[in-house]
């Protein structure tokens, strides 16, 4: 099962004009399995299926996207899976995890986040709740 996001993501990169089918041509796999929540996927069962791809190569230029990493309630800074030398793009690195020259850090997206005021939201109120993971 493939999420709408990743899907979005794995579209927008096969209409680059960057894009190409053939596994010769190409610099970087970008693998057509969903691992931007960890909570949603089986993690053996995740990592074999990385490693049985044909270019895998233990990760060598493989690029895996991550927002959420760790399960509920303990959430951890880097994606639990066996990913070899794979670069991993995410959000939640800290400066332990994140392999400098090599990982991506990228800023976490909600689609329910809006720029600029909504009008007729902002009262006083006793108590203000936020929450930045969505849908966990």
């Amino acid at each position: 099962h493939i999420s709408k996001e990743y899907f979005s993501l794995l579209k927008a990169v096969i209409n680059s004009k960057y894009y190409t089918a053939s596994p010769e041509e190409a610099c970087i796999f970008i693998p057509s399995i969903d691992t931007l929540n960890q909570d949603r996927i089986r993690l053996n069962l995740t990592s074999r299926a990385l490693h049985s791809l044909p270019y895998w190569r233990n990760g060598e230029n493989h690029l895996i996207f991550n927002m959420i990493s760790g399960s509920a309630p303990d959430f951890s800074r880097v994606v639990e899976l066996h990913l070899g030398n794979a670069l991993v793009a995410g959000a939640g690195f800290d400066t332990y995890t994140f392999r400098e020259k090599f990982d991506v850090s990228l800023p976490l997206f909600s689609p329910v986040a809006k720029l600029g005021e909504v009008e007729g939201t902002f009262h006083d109120r006793t108590w203000l709740v936020t929450s930045s993971q969505l849908n966990i």
